[in-house]
C-alpha cells in the first residue's frame, strides 16, 4: 500500500515542475514511481521475503524509469517539460530550444549520457 501511495505522491508533486533541479531529484522520482512499481511487483509474486529481491527490483526499476524519461525527452519537451536536470543542462550549455525542435546537439547527448551513466550505475548495484 505504501508503495502505491509513493507512485501517486511522486505523479502529483510532478505535476507542477517544468524541469528538475537536481540529478538526485531525478532519481528520487525515477525511485518513487518505476523503483516503487517494481518492488510492488515483487510483492504481487511474493518475492518480498528476501530484501536483495526488493532492493534489486527498487534498482532495476529506478534504471527504468530513468531510461522511459531519456526516451520521451522530446515529447516532453514539446509539452513544456524536461527531466533532464537543471544542474545538468546548465552545465553541458545545452540550448533548450533545440529540444522543441527535435535537435540531436552534442551538448543534448552529453546531458542524456549524463542521466544513462546514472541508470546503469543502478543496474550494476542491483545485480
Amino acid at each position: 500500500r505504501d508503495l502505491l501511495y509513493s507512485v501517486i505522491d511522486h505523479r502529483i508533486e510532478d505535476l507542477d515542475v517544468k524541469q528538475v533541479e537536481t540529478m538526485a531529484a531525478l532519481e528520487a522520482y525515477a525511485r518513487g514511481t518505476q523503483g516503487a512499481l517494481a518492488k510492488l511487483s515483487m510483492q504481487v509474486i511474493g518475492a518480498q521475503k528476501h530484501e536483495h529481491n526488493m532492493l534489486a527490483a527498487e534498482h532495476v526499476g529506478t534504471a527504468a524509469g530513468l531510461c522511459l524519461l531519456l526516451r520521451f525527452t522530446h515529447l516532453h519537451a514539446l509539452k513544456d517539460k524536461l527531466y533532464l536536470p537543471r544542474e545538468v543542462t546548465a552545465a553541458n550549455k545545452l540550448n533548450l530550444s533545440t529540444l522543441e525542435k527535435g535537435e540531436g546537439t552534442q551538448e543534448l547527448s552529453q546531458c542524456v549520457y549524463s542521466v544513462a551513466m546514472i541508470a546503469k550505475e543502478h543496474l550494476k548495484i542491483a545485480t
